[in-house]
């Protein structure tokens, strides 16, 4: 996005640069009911800011569409006519599952960045677990942070962005590969601005290399085969090719079903991921959030044993005597 700013200007970029580079400005009795209101909450906002200037110090290009896709609103009326009435196409960032999500009219060519599938899980695992700019809330697992490093992610969009492209194949689509622009820029961005006719000289010394922090490495799951397939198919742009990966996946699941991954909870009266499971006795969030959920549902808890810790070799007594989500409350 700052590649296309340089070349065609700040005018033709939908949306601004986030995080915002300096605080609003306010009155000295605006500040103090600011202070007032959100005082619990000023560290951790000044915390998130300050992880995302460390994810990317150039800030990001948002806007309303860049996650929602470029449909019609109500609230995006007036812009949306603008766009349509507008002779010069406007640049707007919008992440794959987005562009799934859009309405084609709004669309004139697409520009898809690519990236390696391991990589790409490498940054989810970066930016943290359940809030994106606050990886020390992540749960934590004897003693560690349990983090992402999933190709989930990338699969998901992958399917969407490629069915989505498939059924609107009139649409231009050019093809970047993130490390090929970052290792090359020149051929990468001459061959860009020949797609969008647009001279991209002026941006071959933008290239920052230090950016790319999120090396590929090991993951872990059964998916990861599967998303490099996906990913040597979105590389050359083959959306069939992509389907046909999907349906041999789909076909090789019917005939080798998963085993299942889920545990009966006595203490809640049904079956949970084991994952929770695990975090249920490790995240006291995770396991006070459990324990309200039965006590909601008026389930004795206190008399029930732990089925995980039974399968990992305590007695059902040992369990209910021991009850860890008793012992919490102490």
């Amino acid at each position: 996005m700052r590649i296309m700013e340089k070349v065609y200007g700040k005018d033709r970029i939908l949306g601004r640069i986030l995080p915002e580079p300096e605080e609003k400005e306010r009155t000295e009795i605006h500040q103090y009911i600011f202070e007032k209101i959100h005082k619990d909450s000023i560290e951790k906002m000044k915390k998130r800011k300050d992880r995302a200037k460390d994810m990317n110090p150039n800030g990001y290009h948002e806007m309303e569409f860049c996650v929602k896709g470029v449909s019609y609103h109500p609230a995006f009326e007036d812009t949306l006519n603008e766009l349509l009435m507008d002779p010069e196409p406007k640049i707007c960032k919008i992440v794959s599952l987005g562009l799934a999500m859009s309405d084609p009219k709004f669309i004139t060519k697409v520009v898809m960045m690519v990236r390696d599938p391991k990589a790409v899980a490498k940054s989810q695992e970066r930016l943290g677990r359940n809030n994106p700019m606050d990886p020390e809330d992540a749960p934590e697992r004897d003693g560690e942070k349990v983090l992402i490093r999933s190709v989930a992610m990338f699969n998901a969009s992958a399917i969407s962005v490629a069915g989505w492209l498939s059924k609107h194949s009139d649409i231009p689509v050019h093809i970047v590969n993130y490390d090929d622009l970052l290792d090359d820029p020149e051929p990468v961005l001459s061959s860009l601005g020949e797609f969008l006719e647009q001279d991209f000289s002026s941006a071959y010394d933008m290239i920052d290399k230090t950016l790319r922090r999120s090396k590929p490495e090991e993951v872990e799951g059964d998916n990861v085969e599967f998303a490099m397939k996906l990913y040597e198919q979105l590389k050359v742009g083959n959306w069939d090719g992509i389907n046909k990966v999907v349906e041999a996946k789909i076909q090789y699941l019917k005939e080798n079903p998963p085993k299942s991954k889920n545990f009966y909870c006595t203490r809640l009266n049904q079956r949970i991921n084991v994952e929770v499971c695990k975090l249920c006795k490790t995240h006291p969030r995770t396991l006070f959030n459990l324990r309200q959920n039965a006590e909601k549902r008026k389930i004795n808890w206190r008399d029930e044993p732990c089925v995980y810790e039974c399968i990992e070799g305590k007695t059902v007594e040992e369990s209910i005597q021991d009850n860890h989500w008793l012992a919490s409350m102490q």
